[in-house]
């Protein structure tokens, strides 16, 4: 029986050019995992630098979060009338070094995001099933 969580992730898998692995569920690709996803909206005079964001920002989250952080996906959306400008998902392997990291290292990034972005980010986090 399909849910509506999953349609909904793979509706926005399909939204942002992702495809779910052949017989995957939306349910099954997040089962167990912590993941942190941020969406970046799109519209008039809001910016968003995908150059700097994968060249710079990425590189520091990778470098001071290690190896909390299991993988990392950017999507970017370059469509006109797009809702949203990119969409990044932050795949958590241990959960309490991420905390720890980030309550040691939130304030660098915070202090990078005017860099590459004038938008306010929507930020969801899912906790998987222990």
């Amino acid at each position: 029986m399909t849910t509506r969580r999953e349609v909904t992730l793979g509706m926005l898998a399909a939204a942002f050019g992702a495809t779910l692995i052949r017989g995957a569920r939306a349910a099954d690709s997040a089962k167990g995992v912590n993941c942190l996803t941020i969406v970046y909206p799109a519209g008039e005079g809001l910016t968003f630098n995908a150059d700097y964001y994968r060249d710079h920002h990425l590189k520091t989250i990778m470098k001071l979060y290690g190896a909390t952080v299991q993988r990392f996906e950017l999507r970017t959306v370059n469509a006109p009338k797009a809702a949203y400008a990119a969409a990044v998902n932050i795949w958590i392997g241990d959960l309490d070094a991420f905390k720890a990291n980030n309550d040691k290292h939130g304030k660098t990034l915070q202090d990078d995001v005017p860099h590459f972005t004038n938008a306010r980010p929507i930020i969801q986090f899912r906790q998987g099933a222990r």
